[in-house]
């Protein structure tokens, strides 16, 4: 138990950073006896633009939370300290109080760096894309007071999930300076603003970017936004992926249906890219042709179309590999978002393929499920 001195003295440290509004930190450990209460922590926070101090309770098997006014928090450090527990620290902007509980003192010392205090309730997710990004309002993310539409919150969460997973890849893949992006199925533009931005202002790299879109009225609110945003290397063409011929460093094709994924790959794949980035859509090719043997036959309804997802993606994967990419598969957004959450990413191998091993197993799984042709392989050998 600390001497009623003390704690008078503790009080009177912590009134002082309530009066100077320094305080960042309350801890209340030690427990005298044995109980269920293990320790207590304050912090000051904001509620309804009111100073209040949220404490938290750790129990051994919970954590209950409570927020005070200045004088209630005042009666509960009293009352702990005086019957609960043998220690306690402050910690303020500045400095730190700490009661040593073989010397019987409350000392304090001065905190080698300056601690900078937040007084918001909840804690705020840093993500990669910053809400103050010019182009999130250009494409209504972001409203007028800078806070993120409630309808696009998914959209924004889904950008930042995008950059997240492709950050150590383009690390990985030795891009930098000057390079050409394409982004094959751009949509409303959304991801090819994103990564053109994260690419050009956090990066510093200087990519040359081009969205390819069969809609005209996509592609000219695209081209207005990329203008009035002063993105000089950022355009948006009107044209079919098949009649794109020009040649990229990064191939992206984000949720293009059925074939259209496969005729993007190989595009990235004739261009020798270092990056392909693919998020598929629809497996209807593959569907169709489904024969497989023994226990699997037949295969009906939701589990003939979640098969030939599977396999499907698995030989893109297998096909991206022969031609010398390493491939990496992982979940694009939560399925609460987008139920076609899956994200390809291939990078462009140094070391060579073994082609056989490969190729043989290509052919095991076509034959394992009477597959007769794969859009991507059609297009690739044709190429050769």
């Amino acid at each position: 138990m600390i001497d009623p001195k003390e704690i008078d003295l503790i009080l009177g440290f912590i009134q002082q950073s309530i009066i100077n509004t320094d305080l960042k930190k309350i801890t209340i450990s030690g427990p005298i006896e044995s109980n269920d209460l293990k320790r207590i922590a304050c912090r000051p926070v904001v509620i309804k633009q009111q100073l209040r101090y949220q404490i938290v309770y750790s129990y051994q098997t919970k954590d209950i939370t409570k927020n005070y006014s200045s004088q209630e928090l005042h009666t509960v450090v009293r009352d702990h300290l005086s019957h609960n527990f043998k220690n306690i620290s402050v910690i303020r902007i500045n400095d730190t109080g700490q009661y040593e509980p073989k010397k019987k003192k409350f000392l304090t010392s001065k905190n080698k760096k300056k601690i900078e205090s937040s007084l918001e309730h909840d804690k705020v997710k840093r993500f990669i894309i910053p809400q103050d990004r010019p182009f999130l309002s250009s494409l209504g993310i972001v409203t007028s007071n800078q806070k993120v539409s409630k309808s696009k919150l998914s959209k924004y969460k889904q950008i930042n999930r995008f950059i997240e997973a492709l950050a150590p890849e383009i690390q990985a893949a030795g891009l930098q300076g000057q390079y050409k992006l394409v982004d094959m199925g751009s949509g409303k533009g959304y991801l090819t603003f994103a990564l053109h931005d994260y690419l050009l202002h956090s990066l510093g790299h200087q990519p040359r970017t081009v969205g390819i879109e069969l809609r005209p009225d996509l592609v000219d609110f695209c081209n207005r936004s990329a203008t009035a945003l002063g993105y000089k290397h950022l355009a948006f063409k009107t044209t079919d992926i098949a009649d794109y011929t020009e040649k990229m460093d990064i191939l992206m094709s984000l949720h293009a249906c059925d074939t259209a994924t496969d005729d993007s790959i190989a595009k990235g794949i004739r261009s020798n890219a270092r990056l392909i980035i693919c998020s598929p859509c629809c497996h209807k090719e593959i569907r169709s042709q489904l024969k497989p043997k023994d226990a699997l036959d037949p295969i009906h309804g939701i589990l003939r179309e979640r098969l030939s997802e599977l396999i499907t993606d698995q030989l893109r994967s297998l096909l991206m590999e022969l031609h010398g990419y390493k491939v990496k598969m992982m979940e694009f957004i939560s399925t609460e978002h987008t139920p076609k959450n899956l994200l390809i990413i291939a990078t462009r191998r140094t070391k060579k393929t073994d082609t056989k091993l490969i190729q043989d197993k290509i052919q095991e799984l076509k034959d394992l499920y009477g597959i007769q042709k794969q859009q991507l392989e059609t297009l690739l050998s044709l190429a050769k």
